[in-house]
C-alpha cells in the first residue's frame, strides 16, 4: 500500500524558513556607507584689565589652544531633548574631533546643550554688569554647535574657536559683560 505524504505544519514551517534563508543569502543588501565628519575646537582669551601684558603675553592670550570637551550628536537639523543622543566623542589634545555617520541630517552639540538646564542657569547670570540675550540663547541651544548634512563624501573643517570674554563664566554667545574693568 502506498501512503500519501501529508506535510505537518511543523515540517511546512521548517521548509519555508529554509527557503527564506536561502533567498536572503542570494539577495545582497547594500551595506550602509559611513562618512567621516571632523573638525577642531579651540579657545582663545583676551586681556581683561590689571597690569598690561607684554606683547608676547598678549599674543599668547589671542592664540587659539585646543578646547577639551565631549561632543554629542543627534539626528535632525535642530537640537531637541525628544531626540536621543546617537553618539559621542571627545576632542583630543589638539582639539580634533571625529564622527563616523551614515547619510542624513545631524546636529552636533556640547554637553551644555544635552538638556535645557543650562538655559535657566544662564538666565540667572543677568545682572547690572552682565547682559543675557534670552532669544539668542534659545536659538543657540536649538541650533547646536554645528548642523551637518551628511551625503556621500567626508566633511572636514568643522572648526570653531570659543573666545573667552572677560568676566563671563561661559564661552557661549549671547552673554556680554558691560561692567568696569580693573585698572
Amino acid at each position: 500500500m502506498i501512503q500519501k505524504f501529508v506535510p505537518t505544519p511543523i515540517i511546512l514551517m521548517f521548509f519555508l524558513s529554509v527557503l527564506n534563508t536561502q533567498f536572503r543569502s542570494q539577495t545582497k543588501t547594500p551595506q550602509m556607507k559611513y562618512v567621516t565628519v571632523e573638525g577642531y575646537l579651540t579657545s582663545s582669551s583676551q586681556y581683561c584689565g590689571g597690569m598690561p601684558p607684554s606683547e608676547e603675553e598678549e599674543r599668547e592670550l589671542h592664540t587659539p589652544k585646543a578646547y577639551y570637551t565631549k561632543l554629542y550628536i543627534r539626528k535632525g537639523n535642530k537640537n531637541s531633548t525628544k531626540k536621543p543622543i546617537l553618539d559621542s566623542t571627545v576632542t583630543d589634545s589638539k582639539g580634533h574631533f571625529k564622527f563616523m555617520l551614515p547619510p542624513g541630517e545631524y546636529v552636533i552639540i556640547m554637553p551644555y546643550q544635552k538638556d535645557k538646564k543650562i538655559l535657566s542657569t544662564l538666565h540667572k547670570l543677568k545682572s547690572k554688569d552682565i547682559k543675557v540675550n534670552n532669544l539668542c540663547l534659545k536659538y543657540w541651544w536649538k541650533g547646536g554647535l554645528f548642523k551637518v548634512s551628511v551625503r556621500d563624501s567626508s566633511i572636514k573643517g568643522l572648526d570653531y574657536n570659543f573666545h573667552n570674554r572677560c568676566f563671563v563664566p561661559y564661552p557661549f554667545p549671547c552673554i556680554s559683560y558691560y561692567g568696569p574693568y580693573p585698572s
